[in-house]
Order: C-alpha cells, then structure tokens, then sequence
C-alpha cells in the first residue's frame, strides 16, 4: 500500500491537498464503489473492496499533503527492551 501510494501521490503533484480534501476523496470512493457499483450486492467482499478503495485513495490524497509539507520522519533510535 505504501508503495502505490507513494505512484498516485506523484501524479498529484502540482495539486494543493489538506486533510478534510483526503478524507473527502476517501469517502467518495467508498461511496461509488459500494452504492453506485453496487458492491453492497456482493455482501461482505463488496464491503471490503469498498473499504479498500477508500483506504488507498485516503493514503494517496494523505502522502500528497505531507510532500507538500515536506515532512520528514521523526529521528528516532533504536528500540530498546526494558528488563523483566
């Protein structure tokens, strides 16, 4: 998922997202799939796939608003167990 995510971030470049837009677009895709596809004939599975199309569309709308931001991942060191 992180990496077709990262492909469809790409091709909305040059877009200006925020987060209610990425939400929005999730939702609209679960949307069409389950309801104007019919997906929710297909019971669960069509549930599911509904579900899936929102959470990669959610995820590309999301990654396009942290480039755009150029976030970085946090600096962080190694995990360390505590003793029992």
């Amino acid at each position: 998922m992180n990496r077709y995510s990262s492909l469809g971030a790409e091709k909305l470049a040059g877009r200006r997202v925020g987060m209610p837009a990425a939400l929005a677009h999730g939702l609209w895709a679960f949307v069409k799939h389950y309801l104007f596809k019919r997906g929710f004939l297909d019971g669960w599975a069509g549930f599911v796939i509904a579900l899936g199309n929102f959470e990669g569309t959610f995820y590309r709308y999301a990654k396009r608003f942290e480039q755009a931001r150029a976030w970085r991942e946090p600096a962080q060191g190694p995990l360390r167990r505590e003793p029992k």
